[in-house]
């Protein structure tokens, strides 16, 4: 039986159609343009870069408190430890036998992967060790490392696009992924899924789409020299894809008959195809011990691949049906041949093989590094046995099973339909739709479709809907979560456009010729509308200023200048206090009056002693084990219980005079309030509080009282030293207006 796989090598971004007969001729592959990738990526970077250095603004806790928080941590020895990176084992968990502790201690360990942080501990290493800690490279240097990953990302955005749609739809992506909103406001963010979208970006690349003998990967895309040189010498003048041989040649070839050659071509062409999908699934893996959410995209892509290569077990639609198979009217079958039920079967078990394999190796890897960090930060104080510790399984147990997310609040079925697709493309969201909508259309036409680029995009429009269909079951959802989605929104956003727009011959010819990127991407923005060029040079650049110069500025740049501040004034001499002076003070301790996380922490004060002896609102998740009594009544965190009646917290947990050694906080009082979440946490009052400008209007919850947390703190001595800008208008009211820095100025004998 005669196998012919000279089609493997046809060009991936090719639109044509080749006919369903092996006996017709060849369609004509249309040159890609010349692509320089280091000159490409050296563009990105040093846009990112710029980005990075220009963001002044706070977004998301998780920035700070899941990434360089515990890089600081490891690093500095010192730092807040939130709740996703402590162990819930109790002491009387070590009695129980060794597999139920171990148990225990899978379900509730830490949920987050200590890989992400570590990524960042270089950074602060090189930092420690020249003494420039000290500078402001201290907040820079991790997001200028996020730049770089970002950049990555952004050129495996372009290679995918160009993979998919050819030069046009790759240069058109890049103007959609540099200019998009979202993306400029998150990209350079020390974020787990800016981290993971970078990731997938690649990992989609590398991902083959098609089975291997649906005669459509494209081995050249992925080939190296000396393949591509052997596969050459292996054609004949009839095969598809036709490339100028390098310089190097190999042994004459005309003696092997035409079967020998084509057993030759699929045993390198094979070769390649395994080791692109390896590398895609190892990226895979790596973005799924990230964030195990991310595994939701990867175990559709490889179901669909494996239902598509069982697919080709049948036989051949007939023609009067027009071609269509089970699989949307893709025709996966080998033209020409009924291919071997075991050669079939051999390529999905080594599907599987490569799979397993890299599944087993990404786990173990997670193992051992999880349970080292367990063992060392939360096992070792306790003392006893070893425990095996993995993010993925607690991540599982506590938001899915245990649905803890949902404390952080519950959103709508439709939230990521109705508002998350909308805020991740902005401008971008018309050619998104349309985009998305063509993919997934089907060519009742066509006989048989041959570009590996229609299967890609088609793939790429059911993962998102597949993806967003998924995260919508879930009762917390963030924009965020959508984010490793983008480099596939990107592509389909550019389809879209090209598909709209991308009409011109001579704009089309332009983008195919060699030139710089920004010339590139200058020629792509001429592509488009006159209305939509005006809005990418005017709002969007307004739009991306303001998000990451002005909007919530203050929560990022007050704990800065307080440990800067705290350090300068360390280095010189205690100076005699004027009782309500106008001066900022000395400080001693800070406490932060604000909702939860409203600001980074250690990461920007950055003074062990500050640090330790500084408080601010906590806000931890319920715990895994309730009493009777709390399980009857509704959770309330510390953050509930001040945000109830702030007066009425300061009032009760705070001692009526302050004591100007400002000593730590004292013993939470337990059984002290009626509630029984009521932790009964008490506080000593701080040399200075900060607070947002809204808290202090608030007023007592006392029917006929007009007093203010304003007026109570000016009552035991606290003045405005400072007010910082954050916002004109902040989405959570609670975090309205300025900063304001209050330091006690009342008298030294007030204790």
């Amino acid at each position: 039986m005669e196998l012919r796989h000279r089609s493997h090598l046809s060009t991936a971004g090719d639109d044509s159609r080749s006919p369903p007969v092996s006996t017709a001729p060849a369609p004509t592959v249309p040159q890609r343009s010349p692509v320089n990738h280091f000159a490409l990526f050296s563009f990105l970077l040093v846009f990112r870069i710029l980005v990075a250095l220009g963001t002044r603004t706070f977004f998301q806790p998780d920035e700070h408190y899941q990434t360089t928080e515990i890089a600081h941590r490891i690093v500095f020895g010192y730092g807040f430890k939130s709740w996703e990176w402590s162990s819930s084992n109790d002491v009387s968990s070590l009695s129980k036998s060794y597999f139920r502790a171990a148990l225990r201690n899978l379900l509730h360990g830490p949920i987050r992967s200590i890989l992400h942080p570590l990524l960042f501990v270089p950074g602060y290493t090189l930092l420690k060790l020249t003494g420039l800690d000290q500078t402001s490279l201290l907040v820079l240097f991790p997001r200028l490392q996020q730049a770089v990953i970002a950049a990555v990302g952004d050129l495996y955005t372009f290679r995918l696009a160009n993979r998919v749609g050819g030069p046009v739809v790759a240069w058109l992506a890049t103007l959609v992924n540099l200019s998009n909103l979202y993306t400029l406001f998150t990209a350079t963010r020390t974020l787990s899924n800016s981290t993971e979208a970078a990731i997938t970006a690649a990992a989609l690349f590398y991902w083959p789409y098609v089975p291997f003998f649906s005669s459509r990967f494209d081995v050249n895309t992925f080939s190296t020299v000396q393949e591509r040189v052997k596969l050459q010498a292996l054609q004949s003048p009839g095969c598809i894809w036709q490339q100028s041989a390098p310089k190097e040649t190999y042994t004459d070839l005309s003696d092997q008959t035409e079967y020998d050659r084509d057993l030759d071509q699929k045993q390198i062409s094979r070769l390649v195809y395994d080791r692109t999908l390896r590398k895609s699934v190892v990226l895979a893996a790596l973005a799924c011990l990230l964030r195990p959410t991310s595994g939701v995209l990867w175990v559709f892509l490889a179901v669909e691949l494996l239902v598509r290569q069982l697919h080709c077990l049948h036989p051949k639609s007939s023609p009067a049906s027009g071609g269509k198979g089970k699989l949307g009217g893709e025709a996966e079958q080998q033209e020409g041949s009924v291919l071997p039920l075991l050669e079939l079967i051999g390529e999905a078990g080594s599907f599987v093989n490569i799979l397993l394999t890299t599944a087993l190796a990404a786990l173990g890897l997670a193992l051992a590094v999880d349970t080292a960090y367990d063992c060392l930060e939360n096992q070792a104080p306790r003392g006893g046995r070893l425990l095996p510790a993995l993010s993925l399984v607690s991540f599982l147990h506590k938001n899915v099973v245990s649905n803890i997310s949902i404390f952080y609040g519950a959103n709508p079925w439709h939230f990521y339909l109705s508002q998350g697709l909308p805020v991740l493309c902005t401008t971008w969201l018309p050619a998104t739709l349309f985009g998305l909508i063509t993919a997934l259309q089907v060519d009742t036409n066509a006989v048989m479709r041959r570009s590996l680029g229609d299967s890609a995009k088609r793939s790429l429009a059911k993962l998102v809907c597949v993806t967003m269909a998924l995260y919508s079951l879930l009762g917390h959802k963030e924009f965020r979560f959508l984010q490793p989605l983008l480099p596939a929104l990107s592509v389909l956003a550019a389809s879209g456009l090209a598909e709209s727009y991308a009409r011109d011959p001579q704009s089309i010819a332009r983008l195919r010729q060699s030139a710089t990127p920004p010339k590139q991407l200058w020629r792509s923005l001429n592509v488009l509308p006159f209305w939509l060029r005006a809005v990418l040079l005017t709002f969007q650049p307004m739009a991306a200023v303001y998000l990451i110069t002005v909007h919530s500025v203050a929560q990022e740049q007050v704990p800065y200048k307080l440990g800067q501040l705290y350090r300068q004034q360390q280095l010189s001499p205690p100076t005699e206090p004027v009782e309500f002076g106008p001066d900022f003070g000395r400080i001693h301790n800070l406490g932060f009056l604000m909702p939860c996380h409203s600001t980074p922490w250690a990461t920007h004060l950055h003074d062990q002693q500050l640090v330790e002896r500084s408080w601010f609102i906590e806000c931890p998740p319920p715990p895994s084990s309730m009493t009777p009594a709390q399980k009857g009544r509704e959770y309330w965190d510390q953050s509930d219980f001040f945000y109830h009646d702030p007066i009425r917290y300061l009032v009760d947990r705070f001692p009526y005079n302050v004591d100007t050694t400002y000593p730590s906080a004292p013993d939470p009082i337990r059984g002290a309030g009626e509630n029984p979440w009521d932790k009964g946490w008490r506080h000593s009052w701080p040399s200075h509080l900060v607070v947002f400008e809204s808290l202090l209007k608030e007023g007592t919850r006392k029917a006929g009282h007009t007093r203010t947390l304003k007026n109570l703190l000016s009552l035991k001595g606290y003045r405005e030293v400072g007010r910082y800008w954050n916002t004109p208008k902040h989405e959570d009211p609670r975090r309205d207006g300025d900063i304001v820095v209050l330091a006690y100025k009342g008298p030294q004998s007030h204790r």
